[in-house]
């Protein structure tokens, strides 16, 4: 069975009352995702429902216990697929004192010998999405969980945040940080779909120009996210950022810009955190303990010969496990594998090119008599703006200005040079806006 992603969060309620009004609201929204499944009855340990996958059959089967160390359902749906695969989704909710727990495994088996990759693309149950958006108080280890709401982080106080955010060591999922850029992002509808995707998984935020210069300010240029690139930010287990960056010419090159373009990269960052999440998270330990008291008060109350066959079936369990546990170590090795080789192609994709933005700054050349050139600020620098060379906008609203010094500098420092014959600033363009001058 090879593990494509997990999902783990609780919620305190402070009290049992509250507790368990929690846990029977979950357990309905269960029941009414089986129903719209197509399962007719929500109560019985087996069951069969409508799979939206051709060619294949669902099943489901579902155990409750109640013991004196609290209540768990669990529930396993497998979509069969005759001679290819099968797709299994683990649900488990359990009530433990004041606290509701949510566990989730999505894993895929083929089922005919061959050797060759499975292209099954993992999403986010609708369970978990509406468990998640239901409410706003599920936490991982204190951190609270993504929802579909993208994070804000426009203007110099969102780059701010943002930063401090990523570099917080408590920070327990991934962020992915997108440059909201008209004039260089290759689809308008990225932030949100990746907002849905990724729900608790990831967290998903949204730049301005000027939060990018505050980004590039608090984290520095080889950090930061601009000129419509995504960023993918992971938690720190060192004192180092570690990150992922496609740029949007990267994009375009990559995926081109239409729809389809757009979902292969949406799968593409799919997998990358659905399969870390996988080797990351675990059963909560919590949830195994009330497991393990019905095993116990099942063998105290049992006779001898009702004994001899529990014993039995936990010697066949854990034999199952032992199969388990030797696949999953080949699944991790094969994991290592795959982010290993991804490390790779990275750096040699860094050493072909310039060390930093290299394709969004092609290289340049200076400016010459006659040139008609409009440029872009992407960061500070000391008494200076960074600028880049970029294309025209669509506004017409060019203003001559006379007094700004910052950016003139900045040009200046480009092009090496500073007999222009005219300077203006676009009052349509957001943020530090564009420039264009003539030469």
């Amino acid at each position: 069975m090879q593990e494509l992603a997990k999902y783990s969060f609780t919620s305190q309620l402070g009290d049992y009352p509250k507790a368990a009004v929690r846990y029977t609201s979950v357990n309905l929204m269960i029941d009414q995702w089986l129903k719209e499944k197509g399962a007719t009855n929500t109560s019985i340990e087996r069951g069969t429902f409508s799979s939206k996958r051709p060619g294949a059959s669902g099943h489901f089967t579902q155990t409750i216990t109640k013991n004196d160390v609290g209540e768990l359902r669990e529930i396993l749906l497998i979509d069969m697929i005759k001679g290819k695969h099968a797709f299994a989704t683990n649900l488990r909710v359990g009530l433990i004192g004041s606290e509701v727990i949510i566990y989730c495994a999505l894993s895929v088996k083929r089922l005919s010998q061959i050797i060759a990759p499975l292209n099954v693309y993992p999403r986010c149950p609708k369970i978990i999405r509406d468990i998640v958006e239901g409410y706003g108080d599920w936490t991982l280890e204190g951190d609270l969980v993504p929802r579909a709401t993208v994070i804000d982080a426009a203007g110099d106080r969102g780059g701010y945040d943002l930063s401090k955010a990523l570099l917080d060591k408590k920070r327990k999922f991934p962020v992915v940080v997108i440059s909201d850029d008209p004039d260089h992002r290759p689809w308008i509808n990225l932030t949100q779909k990746l907002a849905n995707d990724l729900v608790g998984v990831a967290h998903v935020a949204s730049l301005d120009d000027e939060g990018s210069w505050a980004l590039t300010d608090e984290l520095g240029k080889s950090y930061s996210c601009y000129l419509g690139a995504v960023r993918l930010y992971w938690p720190l287990t060192t004192d180092d950022l570690n990150t992922s960056v496609w740029t949007a010419t990267r994009l375009l090159q990559e995926y081109g810009e239409d729809i389809s373009g757009l979902n292969r990269f949406l799968t593409t960052i799919r997998e990358i955190v659905l399969e870390t999440s996988s080797l990351s998270l675990s059963n909560p330990k919590n949830l195994r303990e009330v497991s393990k008291q019905d095993l116990r008060l099942r063998l105290s109350t049992a006779n001898a010969e009702e004994q001899e066959k529990e014993l039995n079936s936990i010697i066949d369990e854990n034999g199952d496990l032992c199969d388990q546990l030797n696949e999953a170590k080949a699944e991790i090795a094969r994991l290592k594998s795959k982010v290993l080789s991804l490390y790779s192609q990275q750096n040699e994709r860094d050493q072909e090119e310039s060390p930093d933005d290299s394709e969004v700054e092609l290289v340049h050349t200076p400016a010459e008599a006659g040139d008609l050139r409009y440029y872009k600020k992407i960061s500070k620098n000391g008494n200076s703006d960074k600028l880049v060379v970029t294309k025209e906008c669509n506004h017409n609203s060019w203003r001559p200005t006379p007094k700004a010094i910052q950016a003139q500098k900045g040009i200046q420092k480009l092009e090496g040079r500073d007999d222009w014959r005219s300077f203006q600033h676009c009052n349509g363009c957001k943020g530090g806006g564009r420039w264009r001058v003539q030469w």
